[in-house]
């Protein structure tokens, strides 16, 4: 008689699934779902329209619950990395995970104990090995009809209110994600399967940044009043390279039109009498460019528009950027250039602690997200910490993207 060991028998079994999970699309395309309804009764056939694709604008599933209690992380060499396998071996004495094994070393199937949150277990895996993909298997709940925007307008759509997909175990069971719909639609009705994905959510916040790095790269800008607006830009580049370092670069905007205020029409189209007024739209006026006499042009101006009229002469802006390992301040910037006023900011490099708190929900950071960059005043120093107002973009519980708010 042939003896069975049964632990090894249900390890196969737990293999199999394991393979059968793997088999899956690892993302919301791949996906089976239940449209939980009672059969309908028979109706004659009829004709519903053309079939159109469709999507869906932003909604919200909620994660029902991870059925399997497999959670697998993919990632070159993922199988044979010690420090994970360390701290997985520690959740398995804590009674937390069964036992893992690893089919490729690319990947690692973690087979929870019942009762062990896949959430919990995922959050820490995914927030501590960043490096590797954490996937899950959960169901889904779906609104019972979903507005799909197609090629012939709006359609009320019924859809399957459960939806079983791949996902990283990021979420605890009853928390909700955002997500867009795309299916190919016929009347009012869904053909065959639909396509699930996650959506970006994007949420204005100031939180408190790092600086990293300050890589000596700076920004400024040179303002030039209207009548001093006639510079040599090699000259002003040159005085820049000789005295603060030869990696700068300038770009000079030259503008010569006044603005008018509290001007009637017929006083401002009487301007054009004077030969160097070139047009008058609105209530600008572009002047000859060579014209830098600005008292000549009040006196003018005021013979022409009267005592409530006002004027004012546009500045020329040259932007610089200077890489240097040399302390730079504006008011030597000005005083080099000749310029009326200057400011200066230095290009930084920020970063964020991960997870990120944004409305009552934590946020785990893209391993693959670039680090914020901002310009910030010449004298801040890495490892000082700075409050900013920015945009995080959210995709599932991960920030994809930070930028400035505007």
């Amino acid at each position: 008689m042939v003896n069975f060991d049964n632990g090894l028998i249900i390890k196969a079994i737990v293999f199999v699934v394991i393979m059968a999970f793997m088999l899956q699309l690892f993302s919301f395309g791949g996906g089976s779902y239940d449209r939980q309804e009672p059969e309908p009764t028979p109706t004659p056939q009829q004709d519903l329209g053309p079939q159109m694709l469709g999507s869906s604008k932003p909604i919200n599933a909620t994660i029902v619950d991870y059925p399997d209690n497999i959670i697998v992380m993919t990632g070159n060499g993922v199988g044979e990395d010690t420090a994970l396998n360390e701290r997985v071996s520690e959740l398995i004495t804590e009674g937390k995970v069964s036992y893992t094994n690893s089919v490729d070393p690319r990947v690692l199937n973690i087979v929870l104990t019942p009762g062990t949150s896949t959430k919990e277990v995922g959050w820490e895996l995914s927030a501590d090995y960043p490096g590797y993909t954490t996937y899950a298997k959960a169901d889904f709940s779906l609104p019972q009809s979903v507005v799909f925007t197609t090629a012939g307008g709006q359609k009320n759509v019924s859809t399957y209110t459960r939806y079983t997909a791949t996902t990283e175990p990021l979420i605890e069971e009853g928390g909700n994600i955002t997500v867009v719909l795309s299916a190919i639609i016929q009347g009012n009705e869904i053909v065959g399967s639909f396509k699930m994905e996650l959506a970006d959510v994007e949420e204005e916040a100031e939180k408190q940044f790092t600086v990293a790095s300050c890589p000596n790269s700076y920004q400024a800008e040179l303002s030039y009043d209207w009548e001093n607006r006639k510079i040599n830009e090699t000259q002003v580049l040159e005085s820049i390279q000789n005295k603060f370092s030869a990696n700068a670069t300038i770009e000079y905007e030259e503008e010569s039109f006044i603005l008018l205020y509290n001007v009637t029409e017929e006083g401002a189209g009487a301007l054009s009498n004077h030969s160097y007024v070139l047009s008058v739209a609105d209530n600008i006026v572009l002047v000859n460019e060579s014209l830098t006499d600005r008292e000549m042009i009040e006196q003018d101006f005021a013979g022409v528009l009267g005592e409530n009229a006002s004027i004012e002469f546009s500045e020329s802006t040259a932007v610089i950027t200077i890489t240097s390992n040399q302390s730079i301040s504006a008011e030597e910037l000005a005083q080099e250039t000749g310029a009326d006023s200057a400011s200066i900011a230095k290009e930084c490099a920020l970063e964020i602690s991960s997870p990120v708190r944004l409305g009552g929900r934590e946020y785990l950071l893209s391993a693959e997200m670039p680090l914020l960059t901002e310009l910030l005043d010449p004298s801040i120093k890495e490892g000082e910490e700075v409050n900013k107002t920015v945009v995080f973009t959210l995709n599932g519980a991960r920030v994809v993207k930070i930028t400035p708010a505007e």
